[in-house]
């Protein structure tokens, strides 16, 4: 029935099937390593091809699970750890602006909690669908055709501020900016550029945000112009109205202070590097110091370890930090001679990317120079340790809140380090999903603004 073959037709196939991979993954790395640099010929659409097939798979993976995009539903680290708070509500006014997924309802939320007894007095739901849907322009630049697979009710995640004493709240999600009113319905946006990370109010009632400029601010000939081929980030001043009011692209900042040699070198050679810099943190000085001015800004670029203290004004990086954090987020300033910046401390080696040990909350002293840990063993004893993004918030008083983004959960330690309370995202079915850039209100301002809220919101003027 079947006819036999000469094993030597076998061996020369084999042999012929080895060097057609090898020349296929030779021009897969050749359009990597070169891409659109190569002259168009019939080898270049080749090679296009090769990587297109040779990507696949994880492009398959990608499509088929939220692994490329923020991951929502995270893992179950502390089986034993009941969802929502345990431990000792705080004995001074306090609320905490939480932002969650919410797996019961496959969707964000923001809560308003009171910590004094951990109930929440206020949620902000809004209709994301409806706002993308009906109001943004998905055509805009080209840079939201994915906004309503991406960032729609059932993906969207919250970095929002409490703004006003109405109970408005500004947001993004990654995505547009955006104002909604304590009803959750829209007041303005702007949906020019991408909002990501952080949002911080300045001494002015302004409001600090990164950016990511499509079209790229950087010439077309450094970084290319494709959508997605490069993180052009740059650092922006909002207005409670919706105003631009200040916008400066990162790499601007570093070129004309003469460290553009920062993003340009890493890597293997002849390999471009898309996400450079990551401004991740955009902290405002609120009052002058010896080692500061009001105006000044504080920012973290995690893919170059480093803090930096800029002045918009005379465009004067005038301090760099770096070389005892690791990937790191959330700087703040902590006295008059002071800041923290929480150190994810996600180091790669041999064996991978992995948090070594523990995160870290790093203290500099810029009147003796030096670096410290702040509630170090702390950290360690709870395993604090989400890979990437993370805050924490150190109050007057010696006591610090912490956020682990990645493991759903909160932490307040006490002034001695014990811990005071701790919360867990966890839904109903025991699932545990993602908090996303909370925050512990307790200034004077922010009471006040809180207080004032909750008389509108229960009728009193």
């Amino acid at each position: 029935m079947f006819k036999k073959i000469e094993i030597w037709i076998v061996y020369l196939l084999l042999i012929c099937f080895f060097l057609s991979f090898i020349f296929f993954g030779a021009l897969a790395r050749r359009q990597l390593l070169y891409g659109d640099k190569l002259e168009d010929s019939i080898l270049k659409t080749i090679s296009k091809a090769s990587l297109f097939l040779i990507e696949i798979p994880a492009n398959l993976k990608g499509f088929l699970s939220a692994e490329n995009q923020w991951p929502l539903r995270v893992p179950n680290r502390f089986p034993n750890l009941k969802g929502g708070f345990s431990g000792e509500p705080l004995d001074f006014d306090s609320f905490l602006l939480l932002s969650r997924y919410n797996e019961d309802i496959s969707q964000s939320l923001v809560e308003l909690i009171n910590l004094k007894n951990f109930n929440i007095v206020h949620t902000w739901n809004v209709d994301i669908n409806k706002i993308f849907n009906e109001i943004i322009d998905n055509d805009t630049l080209g840079i939201w055709n994915r906004l309503m697979i991406d960032k729609n009710n059932s993906r969207f995640r919250y970095t929002a501020i409490l703004d006003g004493k109405d109970g408005s709240l500004i947001f993004h999600g990654g995505s547009p900016l955006i104002k909604v009113d304590k009803n959750s319905n829209l007041v303005w946006y702007k949906d020019d550029v991408t909002y990501h990370h952080s949002i911080e109010e300045d001494a002015d009632g302004n409001y600090w945000v990164g950016v990511n400029y499509y079209p790229f601010k950087t010439e077309s000939e450094y970084v290319g112009d494709t959508y997605g081929q490069y993180g052009d980030n740059g650092i922006r001043k909002i207005s409670k109205n919706g105003e631009v009011l200040y916008d400066k692209p990162l790499g601007e900042i570093f070129s004309e202070n003469s460290l553009d040699y920062l993003f340009y070198s890493v890597g293997k050679e002849r390999t471009f590097i898309k996400d450079p810099m990551h401004l991740n943190d955009i902290q405002p000085v609120m009052q002058d110091s010896k080692f500061w001015k009001k105006g000044d800004i504080f920012i973290s670029v995690r893919n170059q370890s480093m803090v930096i203290l800029y002045q918009p004004q005379t465009n004067q990086i005038k301090w760099i930090g770096t070389g005892k954090y690791h990937r790191q987020h959330d700087v703040d300033i902590i006295s008059e001679n002071e800041i923290s910046v929480f150190n994810n401390n996600w180091k790669t080696f041999y064996s991978g990317a992995l948090v070594d040990k523990s995160n870290e909350v790093i203290i500099y002293d810029f009147s003796k120079d030096k670096y410290s840990k702040f509630f170090n063993d702390s950290m360690i004893k709870n395993k604090v340790k989400t890979p990437e993004e993370g805050s924490a918030e150190i109050l007057p008083d010696k006591s610090m809140f912490v956020e682990e983004t990645e493991y759903g959960r909160l932490l307040f330690f006490g002034s001695d380090g014990s811990l005071r309370w701790k919360y867990l995202n966890r839904s109903s079915s025991g699932e545990v999903s993602l908090v996303t850039w909370s925050r512990i209100l307790y200034k004077d301002n922010d009471i006040a603004k809180v207080n004032r809220f909750l008389k509108i919101k229960n009728g009193n003027k």
